[in-house]
């Protein structure tokens, strides 16, 4: 296989760094809510509502019992030991059978519970107790009533939502789809999963790891591709999930090597909006455009693809998704000083013990090992953090 090497210019390797604080901005900024499309309902969970929902009809549309027993009028049960008769139409006197759910016969004001009732004979009940008018009795309307707003834009549909607009009528809802994510992961020495290794080969897991962040940030991954350092190879993978992909997420060739193509063919064949990021891992990572698509070209290390994916990938999905970019925080104590960077923020991974947080001491940005049993990440400013102070915890993924 012909190696392929690039130019390294000189105006690569001065090019200044964006500060952390800088380039989260330009992220949160930069990846905008996806256009809203229809969905079925049951294809909705979990997506962000783009609409109003209005009731149409009472809900529930007549009044019903709330109870398995009697419907009867309030006025036949006026204190005292009551004996009222089981009939099929309310009168003075006369109960009629009801199930839960179904209407209030007319003429009733309240149910008597199954429990509440002794029978008398087959044809009879006696009650002990006065009766309330309403108890027992969901009035139309109850819920809702028809032309009620009920939720609308912004709203996360979960479980709930769905059920709800199912009890309006509603079988498709206007929503912000879900990204769709297509993944490349670049580099000569890679091979499959399942494939040897030996010297100058590795197997790909940053493939699988992007693909699965972007699964549980919900977007929906509908290409996961691999190729070489050449860039041929990949302005043509580019090419073809720029078609079918609204973020495509690349891995290595971000950086300056003589090898590293995938910025360099971004900047010729498409646009670079961010590049350089003073923070530790990933300082390489960049932001740009191909074809329709958004491009977030991670490094090639697995630390700085978790990392990154963190910081660039995760604001970007739920942007994209018309959520809040900026991942939830908690407060909490932290367990360890951190010693820091002079210069660039770091990404710190923590894990939590007893109510407070402990910094994860990674090997490198190569050891994925180190990342395993992180619960959280703490953004360290250059200078570090002492221990004892509150910090806030960025939530996974």
């Amino acid at each position: 296989m012909a190696e392929h090497r690039r130019s390294v210019a000189a105006a690569e390797l001065d090019t200044p760094m964006l500060a952390y604080v800088d380039a989260v901005e330009l992220i949160e900024q930069w990846f905008t809510p996806l256009e809203p499309a229809t969905r079925a309902l049951d294809d909705c969970l979990g997506l962000v509502l783009a609409q109003d929902v209005v009731a149409s009809d009472d809900v529930p549309a007549f009044g019903n019992s709330a109870m398995d027993g009697y419907a009867a009028r309030a006025a036949d049960g006026l204190g005292g030991t009551v004996v009222l008769t089981v009939g099929d139409e309310i009168s003075p006197g006369i109960v009629v059978k009801v199930m839960t759910g179904q209407p209030i016969p007319d003429g009733a004001d309240c149910v008597i519970p199954w429990e509440e009732a002794t029978s008398a004979d087959t044809a009879s009940i006696e009650i002990t107790g006065g009766l309330a008018v309403g108890r027992f009795v969901r009035p139309q309307g109850e819920d809702v009533k028809a032309g009620q707003w009920v939720f609308g834009h912004g709203t996360i549909l979960g479980p709930l939502e769905l059920s709800m607009a199912a009890a309006l009528g509603w079988t498709h809802l206007r929503v912000i789809p879900a990204p769709r994510v297509g993944v490349l992961s670049t580099g000569d020495e890679l091979v499959g999963v399942s494939e040897a290794v030996g010297v100058g080969r590795v197997r790909d897991s940053n493939a699988p790891l992007i693909a699965a962040i972007a699964r549980s940030l919900g977007a929906e991954v509908v290409s996961v591709q691999r190729t070489v350092d050449d860039p041929a190879e990949i302005r043509q993978a580019l090419e073809g999930l720029a078609r079918s992909c609204d973020l495509i997420i690349t891995s290595g060739g971000a950086s300056v090597g003589e090898k590293d193509w995938v910025r360099s063919v971004l900047e010729q064949y498409g646009s670079v909006a961010m590049w350089r990021v003073a923070m530790r891992p990933g300082k390489p990572v960049a932001l740009g455009r191909f074809g329709e698509a958004r491009v977030v070209v991670l490094p090639g290390n697995p630390g700085s693809v978790v990392a990154c994916s963190h910081v660039v990938v995760g604001r970007g999905l739920r942007a994209m998704a018309g959520r809040p970019a900026a991942p939830s925080s908690v407060p909490r104590q932290l367990g360890g000083s951190i010693e820091g960077d002079a210069v660039r923020t770091v990404i710190q991974p923590v894990t939590q013990t007893d109510g407070a947080v402990q910094p994860i001491q990674a090997k490198s940005s190569q050891a994925l090992s180190g990342s395993l049993g992180l619960t959280g990440w703490v953004i360290v400013p250059p200078g570090g953090l002492d221990s004892g102070i509150t910090v806030e915890v960025e939530a996974l993924p």
